[in-house]
């Protein structure tokens, strides 16, 4: 089976909770994170290391169970010379084949006995590479969508809401509009900062999202600082450009240096629009809180 699917959307957490739910005395389970820098090898090893001989060239988990391997990210190994990704073509003939050759002198044929394949990877992209069409047919491929924005409000204002229920009524009440605030925000972004070859690394996905509601779920009722603390997981879940978040706390002399020594001053000076956007939204959240007077000046909010 192979789980196909953008950044983000819960392939590697589903598989892993689905086969951390089987029986271990009929499963057995090996998972392996492929990246630029994995090679058949790495593959291989990890393969031999689980498996134990039972008859002459005959190799398997422990008699009376199966080794269910899970390849994440199996888009990632990078292509050589010749058009191939070299651990890709040895699942492929792990799968098609139903074994290995030994990588000794003598290139024994190891035939591998009861085992199943799981796999997850990303859309081409971004480091991602296109693989190859005939193994991807050996498995059962399933498209893992993007949640809808509905489906995302639940998720989060749930998470946020369950959090907050040793807390004052005036924080709970404080949770829809920060969820609805923080999905406009990730989809302006979104919109407004898309990936290009020269800013390769613009990639914002639904982990920023988790990130800023993992900060806010460490707060407690004795410190929990309203806006302070959703401001602060938004700005560092953001910071896609290497910056640090104090750059967006005003011009003072130690952030314009860091800002002359970026090599992409530029751009991070189109941003001031999304710091303005999101202090804004930030105000509507004070008047509706009544932390601050209805007539707060909005200069002293916004700079």
């Amino acid at each position: 089976m192979l789980l196909v699917g953008e950044s983000g959307t819960s392939k590697t957490a589903t598989t892993v909770n689905f086969l951390h739910a089987l029986d271990r005395e009929k499963f057995q389970l090996l998972e392996i994170n492929f990246s630029s820098r994995t090679n058949s090898m790495d593959v291989q090893r990890n393969l031999e290391a689980n498996v134990e001989k039972r008859t002459k060239d005959v190799y398997g988990p422990p008699l009376g169970r199966r080794l269910v391997m899970f390849i994440d990210d199996m888009n990632m190994p990078a292509v050589d010379t010749y058009g191939t990704q070299q651990p890709i073509a040895m699942l492929k003939l792990l799968v098609d084949r139903g074994g290995c050759y030994d990588r000794g002198k003598d290139l024994n044929w190891k035939t591998m006995k009861d085992l199943d394949y799981v796999a997850a990877m990303g859309k081409p992209g971004g480091g991602r590479n296109d693989v190859d069409p005939r193994f991807i047919s050996l498995f059962s491929v399933f498209n893992m969508t993007f949640p809808s924005e509905a489906s995302l409000y639940h998720i989060y204002n749930s998470i946020l809401a369950g959090h907050v229920q040793p807390f004052s009524d005036t924080i709970q009440a404080a949770v829809p509009i920060l969820t609805q605030m923080t999905l406009e925000l990730y989809k302006t972004i979104v919109r407004e900062l898309p990936p290009t070859p020269s800013k390769f690394h613009y990639l914002f996905n639904l982990r920023d999202l988790s990130r800023i509601y993992a900060g806010m779920c460490l707060t407690t009722p004795d410190k929990f600082l309203k806006v302070v603390c959703w401001r602060q997981s938004f700005t560092f879940s953001v910071d896609h450009l290497g910056l640090h978040a104090s750059i967006y706390s005003g011009p003072t002399p130690g952030n314009i240096k860091l800002l002359k020594s970026m090599p992409h001053l530029s751009e991070i000076l189109t941003l001031r629009w999304l710091r303005r956007h999101l202090l804004l939204a930030l105000y509507h959240i004070v008047l509706t809180l009544k932390n601050f007077p209805q007539k707060a000046p909005l200069s002293t909010l916004v700079p």
